[in-house]
């Protein structure tokens, strides 16, 4: 049958093109796809070119199949892109829990990028793997026998970008006079994915604040 035949725009419902065999030359892609799903729902097994260029290549498509057909390939795709986003979650989770375990400079920055940025819970910005990696090293020369629990954490990956914000309460043992560590701080890290592994480029470690005094809050949790 003609499509061109029909009145225009046709209507594709219930059972009227039940027995039908219609073929559509836009092939089984976009307004194809569209007017072979129309044509399903009305009861029609349609013929559909695959590729006009090739000739008639047909692909039969009844209604029940091209539904289901549609819902599988939909699932698979929802499927997948989960299962990378639950591994690549993971992957974080483990690069957050190498740093919280970390006891030196080495340990905490293995992935982080050459270009980080850096905003410590000190005023100021600090750009740069170099710059960040003297900065640190200052302050964990002071301190031995760190550790850091993280208290609660949320990740979310998505291909090439991903993230993770946290609550994390970190003790350290003072050296050379120095006084022991012992506060609570939120922590925010950026991630991009690049050669396939996830790199850190940006880091936001924060202390909430007293309005009233003016002060850190070293113990909220």
């Amino acid at each position: 049958m003609l499509l061109s035949a029909l009145p225009q725009p046709f209507k594709a419902s219930g059972d009227n093109f039940k027995g039908k065999r219609p073929q559509v030359t836009a092939g089984a892609r976009g307004e194809g796809a569209a007017m072979i799903g129309r044509l399903g729902l009305g009861g029609a097994t349609v013929a559909a070119t695959t590729s006009p260029r090739r000739g008639l290549r047909f692909a039969q498509i009844g209604a029940p199949k091209f539904v289901e057909a549609l819902a599988l390939a939909t699932a698979l795709l929802i499927s997948g892109a989960a299962k990378a986003a639950a591994e690549d979650e993971a992957i974080i989770l483990g690069i957050e829990e190498d740093m919280a375990a970390a006891q030196t400079v080495d340990g905490v920055m293995g992935t982080w990028d050459k270009d980080v940025v850096w905003y410590d819970i000190n005023p100021g910005e600090v750009d740069g793997l170099a710059a960040v990696r003297a900065d640190f090293g200052q302050q964990i020369a002071h301190v031995k026998n760190i550790r850091t629990e993280i208290l609660r954490i949320k990740i979310v990956a998505d291909t090439h970008i991903g993230y993770a914000y946290s609550t994390q309460h970190l003790v350290a043992d003072g050296v050379n006079g120095a006084p022991d560590v012992d506060f609570t701080f939120r922590e925010t890290d950026c991630f991009q994915k690049k050669a396939g592994k996830w790199t850190l480029m940006h880091q936001h470690i924060s202390l909430p604040v007293d309005l009233k005094s003016g002060k850190a809050v070293l113990d909220s949790k």
